[in-house]
């Protein structure tokens, strides 16, 4: 079981507007449920990709780090170490979770049939 120390506390009327906004993040991120990674056994879309990919260790190492750095992350790296893939990884355990539904792909056409 994981460890995890929430401190809460109610919103009432005279909660200032940039507690509100920090709340309604919380809402909207799903940040009260947050997506918990140690180790790759914690993955919930590995038999999405299994069977299709055999990732780099630092590939599912980006997809773990992504999601632990949920809302605000970014997927960079240097050329041809596999952000296509790790970003396949992201999206395939996002959609497993639940957490998305669509995504768009912006890539030079020549990675389009990848």
């Amino acid at each position: 079981m994981y460890n995890v120390n929430l401190q809460t506390r109610l919103l009432g009327k005279a909660a200032t507007p940039l507690e509100y906004n920090v709340y309604r993040a919380g809402l909207e991120w799903d940040l009260l449920d947050p997506i918990i990674i140690e180790k790759r056994d914690d993955l919930k879309s590995e038999s999405r990709w299994r069977d299709r990919v055999n990732p780099y260790h630092h590939q599912v190492a980006n997809l773990i780090t992504f999601c632990r750095r949920l809302p605000v992350t970014l997927l960079a790296d240097d050329v041809g170490l596999g952000k296509t893939i790790s970003a396949g990884l992201i999206v395939s355990e996002l959609i497993s979770r639940s957490r998305l539904s669509q995504f768009l792909v912006v890539c030079p056409k020549l990675l389009g049939p990848q």
